[in-house]
């Protein structure tokens, strides 16, 4: 279908409706209407139409899930916080002491989508041509690849769940079911069948049309196999395997760590110690755009808020992959409560002067604002000359994620509402995050360098230049007295070449860099373009040599803030050279990923499964000894004062019902 209108907006048939955490079976049957008024009831799954009906029921399945999936992940992390208005449900999930009662607590949701999936893809005849090309290939595929992100999630919430890839259509066959697993399980049960459809592309049914004004790009809704197995790989500790899919995945698709600014104009509007730094003169500071480096300069593609445009190929800078669409009303479907609770109302008039709630439910937290108000913000400066600077300016991203309004109440006062979600959508993939993904592989793969190089830098021009610059030294031969030997002409004689590297990408990491992974051959570097560092999104002028942002630097800094957080006594310079400050400079560039993992996607529903997947992958090291993960852990969740000891592996998921 091109341009299709789907009139009610993800209204579908479904095989299975419902199954709970005993998975108790009942069933339902929903009409479907597509630019007709022709019923569909139970498409046949051994005819050459039809299929769209299943992939899209999942994904309505998964409109009931989301924002679960946001709350429980992000509310249990660090990076939000519940105020005053919030309810117990809320409360409970910050403080970890949520019940089976929870209403954020439901594998349900989740296990439904799972058995419309099973139903799909146990009866799908695949054997089905148009020509030579297979009917049902990418329906196939996109139903295995959004079982598998369900069971992720079930996985990453519970720690342990029933698993079954058979479709179950009463309540006997629930009793069958003994096989529980954890990720690794899951993973293990999985990746197999979805291994082989990694290169097939989404389903397209172009343009649904949701009503009200608002449309889908229906190929942006879908979950593609690549990344869905590569987090898999991630979360299971198979770094490599991991870093290749989503290496294929970004090159196949062109995909790179773009340009983009976050401005200052909000914090310069309300925030009058923003030039706060005394000791440097007027003309210096970041405030006299003259002189002093600003960030358009250098990123004037696009800003930061534009990477979460909706369609890339259409509006520049987007970096949207996947993201689940909630209708803009209820008649038209599943509406979302996230807006409301982070003080958007995204049911008022376009001139409404009520667009915000003050009674709003959830803010960043504490630990999030000191995080993001504690950042350096790195620049160039001209004046006869570059100069490098750097100021605790804090990440700009900050503001763009959560700008400053005035009250409509009390016109004097100042909300800082969280706008991610004021269009009701909620991005499961993105360009930015899977780069930082893709860093994490790098660094638990030994290449701790180049895992910076995605922060700093990005893998394109400026880290190939990094890593290919230095000066060649010819070694001659000498006798036993250290005096060189000279041949029948007089000329010493040289016996070897050594190349010094003077950037901080070691060569065995462009020898990763050039091969496994090849991000930085001429072939793939003018397919990706001129890539960034995604720390330059918040953080300005962070590439290249003449920046202040360097690795050993920057290493050895945020060592001294480990050492202090979680009682560590790693030395005041890390030397990489050696294994055990190797070891200690993977631990330290883990600490900046996830940093930048919060900084770059806050509050979008990573947040405590990214913590609980580092921690495991901690556990599993022996750099600071045993259950180092956990008291890793204690030590991010601290500031919530919960007195929850998170080396006790079970306090990390909650009651499975």
């Amino acid at each position: 279908m091109t341009n299709g209108i789907i009139k009610t907006f993800f209204i579908v048939c479904s095989v299975s409706c419902f199954i709970t955490a005993t998975a108790v079976l009942s069933s339902c049957e929903d009409m479907l209407d597509m630019d007709s008024d022709r019923q569909v009831f139970d498409p046949a799954l051994d005819q050459k139409t039809d299929s769209m009906y299943y992939i899209l029921g999942a994904l309505q399945g998964l409109q009931q899930a989301i924002d679960q999936y946001v709350l429980v992940n992000e509310l249990r992390g660090d990076l939000l916080t519940p105020t005053q208005y919030a309810d117990s449900s809320l409360t409970q999930l910050y403080y970890y002491t949520a019940t089976a009662a929870n209403k954020y607590d439901s594998a349900y949701v989740y296990y439904r989508v799972i058995n419309n999936c099973n139903y799909y893809v146990t009866h799908r005849d695949t054997t089905l041509l148009t020509g030579s090309r297979p009917v049902a290939r990418e329906e196939y595929a996109e139903a295995l690849a959004i079982r598998a992100w369900c069971y992720l999630q079930l996985a990453k919430t519970y720690g342990q769940v029933p698993f079954y890839t058979h479709p179950l259509d009463n309540i006997s066959q629930a009793d069958d079911i003994t096989d529980v697993r954890d990720i690794k399980g899951v993973c293990d049960g999985l990746a197999p069948e979805l291994l082989k459809f990694v290169n097939t592309s989404v389903p397209n049914y172009g343009t649904i049309d949701a009503s009200n004004g608002k449309t889908v790009n229906s190929s942006r809704i879908m979950f593609p196999v690549a990344l869905v197995l590569a987090d898999l790989y991630l979360e299971s500790g198979r770094y490599e395997e991991a870093a290749k899919l989503y290496f294929t995945y970004l090159r196949d698709h062109r995909l790179t760590s773009a340009n983009r600014y976050s401005d200052f104009e909000s914090r310069l509007q309300y925030d009058a110690s923003f030039n706060r730094d005394e000791d440097l003169p007027s003309e210096l500071l970041i405030a006299s755009t003259e002189v002093a480096y600003s960030p358009t300069a250098d990123y004037n593609n696009y800003g930061y808020t534009g990477a979460f445009a909706l369609n890339p190929e259409d509006i520049p800078g987007g970096e949207v992959i996947t993201y689940v669409p909630m209708a803009v009303n209820k008649l038209q479907g599943t509406v979302s409560s996230l807006p409301g609770l982070f003080g958007y109302n995204q049911f008022a008039n376009e001139n409404n002067e009520n667009a915000y709630f003050e009674d709003f439910a959830l803010i960043g937290s504490e630990e999030y604002l000191r995080l993001a108000d504690s950042q350096l913000y790195y620049y160039l400066v001209t004046l006869g000359g570059n100069m490098a600077m750097a100021d605790r300016l804090g990440d700009m991203r900050r503001w763009a994620v959560s700008p400053l309004h005035q009250g409509q109440l009390d016109s004097e006062k100042l909300y800082n509402f969280i706008s991610k979600y004021n269009s009701a959508n909620v991005i499961i993939y993105r360009t930015s995050v899977i780069y930082l993904r893709l860093a994490e592989c790098l660094n638990r793969m030994g290449y701790p360098d180049a895992a910076f190089a995605v922060l700093k830098d990005g893998l394109g021009n400026v880290a190939y230049t990094t890593a290919t610059s230095g000066t060649m030294t010819v070694v001659y031969l000498l006798d036993d007295a250290g005096n060189p030997v000279l041949d029948e002409d007089g000329q010493m004689i040289p016996v070897d070449t050594v190349y010094n590297y003077t950037g901080y990408i070691t060569p065995d990491s462009y020898e990763l860099l050039t091969t496994t992974l090849p991000f930085l051959t001429q072939a793939n570097r003018n397919i990706l373009g001129n890539a960034v560092g995604i720390h330059s999104h918040g953080c300005g002028y962070t590439a290249g040599a003449n920046s202040l942002y360097q690795y050993n630097d920057v290493v050895d800094m945020k060592a001294q803030e480990m050492n202090d957080r979680y009682g560590l006594n790693m030395p005041e310079h890390i030397d990489t050279d050696t294994e055990t400050g190797r070891a200690q400079a993977i631990e330290v560039v883990e600490e900046l990923i996830c940093d930048e993992y919060a900084l770059e996607a806050a509050f979008e529903g990573h947040r405590f499964g990214d913590l609980c997947r580092m921690a495991r992958h901690k556990n599993a090291s022996t750099t600071f000894g045993a259950a180092w993960g956990g008291r890793w852990l204690n030590g991010k969740l601290a500031f919530k004062r919960s007195g929850v000891d998170f080396t006790n592996e079970c306090n990390w998921y909650l009651p499975f019902k």
